[in-house]
């Protein structure tokens, strides 16, 4: 589970009446989003599909709840196979609405369906119609101090700051599988409290996709809504004295790893686990590096006000680039040269002294025709290499698309 956004919301006491809303709080539109497509069904469950034991979110709540009470407002859900996107439906505003004012805490639940390959594609991010108009509503019709907190199920970005604005706590919840249900009731009562890192970028529109966390400077005006590795907590950690071993190395050739080590405290009030992530943030060299890598992660579990030093292993090659060749292709190499190292605020630096491949094999060479050049093809009109000869493409090998 990966909590994106919790202005105070969670984890519920368990002594509130809780609303429960959207298409997949029960039934098959819950198992649709709990189990995603090619686990039950290529796209999903058909008809006929045998339906496996399972907890949904209903089921996994009215465990979890202490002396509190559920309310249910399932919105409607048909399961189209071929079409993605469609299938949703808010005619039970009047219901929802009345449910929410009288709420004590609103849990709505949105994302998509099981969708897979070809049938599963779609142009937008935004999440269907019929969510945005579930999400708007219950966060109109319930009180101010009614917290309203939405569970998305989906195995990709789906939704906006124009929806997530509504919503006083966002907790990612993917595809969990048949005992979804449970786990994130679990995560809501704060008998699990999450730890989970955002595995993708989030783009803000689809003007961004794709988006990627490692991207080539400069990138202006590409910040995403949710950044790789985003991940809150119920509880808060700090960081202090972090170190690389050894801080010089003679190069990637005669090292594969160095240990990145920080100390971390649980500065909060609830035990939890957390996730340390390594990035390299800073470099130079005779090729353009990316903004920043990911080194490696570690899990550690703390009580509150309990520390303990956290190592990562860091592996060499992660820092490889390929310096690019025409007509061939360079093996990867970790260039000499300074890299900053960080972990949340904390900084040093790994300094490796000489130029050596990554450890990955010899460089690939690529056959070329001697004769052939951009230009001076076999039939003169300068659009690539005869049919017969390597590198034919439309002489697209080897060059960079802009």
């Amino acid at each position: 589970m990966t909590l994106l956004e919790n202005d105070d919301a969670l984890p519920l006491s368990g002594d509130e009446n809780v609303l429960l809303t959207g298409p997949f709080v029960d039934g098959d539109a819950a198992l649709h989003a709990q189990m995603g497509g090619w686990t039950l069904g290529w796209q999903g469950i058909m008809a006929d599909s045998a339906r496996p034991w399972a907890t949904t979110l209903r089921e996994g709540v009215a465990d979890a709840i202490g002396a509190g009470s559920v309310t249910v407002e399932q919105t409607g859900f048909t399961f189209q196979p071929w079409q993605n996107g469609d299938g949703y439906a808010f005619d039970n505003e009047e219901a929802v609405r009345a449910a929410a004012a009288d709420a004590d805490a609103v849990v709505v639940t949105i994302g998509e369906g099981p969708h897979s390959e070809g049938y599963g594609d779609r142009d937008e991010l935004a999440l269907p119609d019929a969510q945005q108009a579930v999400v708007a509503a219950v966060a109109d019709a319930a009180g101010d101090d009614t917290p309203v907190v939405g569970v998305e199920f989906a195995g990709s970005p789906r939704g906006g700051a124009r929806t997530f604005e509504h919503l006083d706590a966002l907790l990612m919840a993917y595809q969990p599988g048949s005992a979804g249900g449970s786990a994130v009731a679990r995560t809501l009562y704060g008998e699990h409290v999450p730890s989970g890192r955002l595995p993708f970028v989030w783009p803000q529109h689809v003007g961004q996709a794709t988006n990627h966390y490692n991207a080539y400077p400069p990138s202006r005006g590409n910040d995403p809504l949710y950044e790789f590795g985003r991940g809150l907590s119920y509880t808060s950690f700090e960081y202090a004295d972090l170190a690389v071993e050894p801080g010089t190395v003679e190069s990637a050739a005669e090292r594969d790893a160095v240990t990145v080590s920080v100390t971390v405290t649980n500065t909060g009030d609830h035990a939890g686990y957390h996730v340390v992530e390594a990035y390299n943030t800073q470099s130079y060299g005779s090729v353009l590096q990316p903004n920043r890598r990911l080194l490696g992660t570690e899990r550690v579990s703390l009580d509150p006000g309990e520390s303990a030093r956290v190592e990562v292993e860091a592996p060499l090659r992660t820092l490889s680039v390929v310096p690019g060749a025409i007509p061939g292709v360079e093996g990867k190499r970790v260039e000499a040269g300074d890299y900053e190292v960080s972990v949340g605020d904390q900084t040093a630096t790994l300094t490796v002294a000489e130029t050596a491949s990554a450890g990955e094999g010899e460089p690939i060479p690529v056959e070329t025709d001697d004769d052939w050049s951009p230009g001076n093809s076999d039939d003169g009109n300068g659009r690539g290499p005869p049919d017969d000869k390597p590198g034919n493409g439309n002489g697209l090998l080897g060059r960079l698309l802009d």
